[in-house]
């Protein structure tokens, strides 16, 4: 480069703001040598040690001194040029532009170091649209897993895994539905004298108790029975543990609710109401992050096991479409229905936040989505399953209040 030359940025229209960010400065007090023209005060060459390249965040790119390695890094760095009315040419130099102009352009903005390194060390690449570092492979897949982002493997277990276990709750419904239906017909004279709305009701709550007792016995299991979640057994964090049927158990129940949920919709509101769809949508939301992730598996097997009261609550149901809510069943399944909600929805709960609160640092170091839905969708749950025991609690003390009176009126007559 020669000593006696400088470049400059002529614009033929109005001056605006350089696109870059890139300017190049004159140590020396002349200000920006791109806001210098011809014939001004300051149109003299600068010598290049006095030359030095900066942002816009006034950080320097090198030193001064050393316009020959300025030149080089902004060649290794350019991008094809930008079409506009911007030109390089050389002072003095009234038509032609340089053979060889420096095209300053400003290199794209990356996060910290420690962050591309993370990605770099997945396998992934970096989006400068949304941030985040996206990681997608046959064995392992991640979603902003440096900045608390979600990571998970989906390897061949995974890939026959997943998709199967959906698929069989999914046939396990249909099956369920089907043989209820011929079974209920030929073996219940009640059956027949129901409405078509009672049948489909009565079939759809035959395959919500199957699940129930599947999931409620899966989830005993692997929470109480096994070694699982054992603290004292196997060591690493509770929060990361997980099975193959824990992740079996968490599709045949992603595969039930979609099946139950879209019934409730297609029959909306003869199924359930807005209630149902609040519950059905958290439980997938949650099931199914639990099983990309691989987080959280223990809390969510604690949360299907509430599901043991559904056959109580169906029960009831069958009973009273029957005609025989004054028979003894149907107050022993209340009373029964009253005590399994009040252990599985109401102090099984309280048990779960206390065991999340003790292993605050666990679930903090999971990804933040992860944490916040520990949270937040549990308490939902929680606040649904007040407000239903609380109906619970007002029928069966109606039910007995009529009892009392049936029995005092005929003791009297």
């Amino acid at each position: 480069m020669d000593h006696g030359t400088f470049f400059s940025f002529v614009c033929p229209h109005r001056p605006r703001a350089n696109p870059t960010g890139w300017r190049a400065v004159d140590t020396t007090g002349h200000g920006p040598v791109s806001s210098r023209r011809r014939g001004s005060p300051y149109s003299k060459p600068a010598e290049p040690e006095h030359i030095r390249l900066v942002h816009s965040s006034r950080r320097p790119l090198v030193r001064a001194g050393k316009p020959e390695a300025a030149l080089e890094r902004g060649r290794a760095a350019e991008k094809p040029p930008r079409r506009g009315p911007h030109r390089a040419i050389k002072s003095g130099d009234d038509s032609a532009a340089s053979p060889d102009p420096i095209r300053l352009i400003q290199p794209p903005r990356v996060p910290d170091p420690g962050f591309l390194e993370a990605c770099r060390g997945l396998g992934g690449a970096y989006s400068r649209s949304c941030c985040c570092c996206f990681h997608l492979s046959p064995a392992r897949w991640s979603i902003g897993a440096a900045r608390g982002g979600m990571d998970g493997s989906f390897g061949p277990q995974e890939r026959i895994l997943w998709p199967a276990s959906v698929l069989a709750g999914v046939v396990m419904c249909g099956v369920a539905y089907e043989m209820t239906r011929k079974v209920s017909s030929r073996c219940f004279k009640g059956y027949s004298r129901l409405s078509h709305m009672q049948k489909v009701e009565w079939n759809n709550r035959a395959f919500s108790t199957f699940h129930a007792l599947v999931a409620a016995a899966i989830s005993f299991y692997l929470v109480v029975i096994s070694d699982l979640f054992n603290e004292d057994v196997n060591n690493g964090v509770i929060i990361d543990r997980k099975s193959w049927l824990s992740d079996a158990m968490f599709g045949v129940s992603i595969g039930y609710f979609l099946i139950d949920l879209a019934m409730i919709l297609w029959y909306f509101p003869s199924l359930g109401g807005k209630e149902y769809l609040l519950h059905h949508g958290l439980s997938m939301y949650a099931i199914g992050l639990a099983l990309l992730s691989g987080k959280a598996h223990m809390y969510i097997l604690m949360v299907l096991f509430t599901e043991v009261t559904t056959p109580f609550v169906n029960l009831r149901w069958y009973l009273d479409v029957s005609g025989q809510k004054n028979c003894n069943l149907y107050l022993y399944n209340g009373v029964a229905l009253f005590v399994g909600w009040l252990v599985a929805r109401i102090i099984l709960f309280v048990y779960l936040f206390a065991h999340l609160y003790f292993r605050y640092d666990q679930a903090r170091s999971i990804f933040t989505l992860g944490f916040y839905s520990l949270v937040a969708v549990p308490s939902a749950v929680s606040v649904m399953n007040v407000f239903w025991f609380w109906k619970i609690l007002k029928g069966m003390v109606k039910t007995l209040s009529t009892r009392r009176k049936h029995s005092e009126n005929g003791k009297t007559n």
